[in-house]
């Protein structure tokens, strides 16, 4: 490897190569910058340098679910997989595709092992589906005492309790939808 990975270009590289978000070679990626506080030259070589480790390393375009290209296909539906027999879940309403209905028990089972806060379990399980469906805006309730009145899109809300099977302790309620979409920026 290089010593400086940043400085791989030619000394006019830089001169002569188009800020990232105006080149032809990201159109066909998805990247939102959450926060920033550095030079935009920076910020470009940043994004080049990123695009050329992916491309080099083969490395997947969706890391952030650390899945290989054929997980989601070879994925049993949570009910018939043994990794969810350790844990009693009540579907109680749900108005979602099988497929997103996996999703959001596997998703919420790997949440449940990574966090301890609801609110922290939550936002792990939202953004996961606004990742997904990019531009959606979802919205994840997690408690054991709660009341709600909500408005959301069709075909896009689901209403749970999940516990562990041996537990005497309530179950959570897990409540799930989408709302309106926002504006990709």
């Amino acid at each position: 490897l290089e010593k400086d990975i940043a400085t791989k270009k030619g000394k006019n590289d830089e001169d002569e190569r188009k800020p990232w978000h105006l080149s032809p070679e990201f159109k066909e990626l998805s990247i939102n910058i959450v926060m920033k506080d550095m030079p935009q030259s920076m910020i470009d070589d940043v994004m080049y340098e990123t695009k050329a480790a992916f491309e080099e390393y083969k490395l997947e375009k969706d890391i952030a679910t650390k899945k290989g290209k054929n997980d989601e296909d070879e994925r049993k539906p949570w009910h018939l997989s043994p990794e969810f027999k350790e844990l009693s879940i009540n579907i109680v309403m749900k108005d979602m595709p099988q497929s997103m209905i996996d999703d959001v028990m596997y998703e919420t089972k790997a949440a449940f092992e990574e966090y301890k806060l609801e609110k922290d379990i939550a936002t792990k399980i939202k953004s996961f589906f606004e990742r997904k469906i990019e531009g959606s805006s979802w919205h994840c309730i997690i408690g054991k005492h709660y009341g709600m009145s909500i408005t959301h899109a069709t075909s896009n809300i689901i209403y749970f309790t999940i516990k562990s099977a041996t537990a005497v302790t309530k179950p959570y309620h897990i409540v799930l939808f989408r709302s309106h979409d926002r504006d990709p920026q």
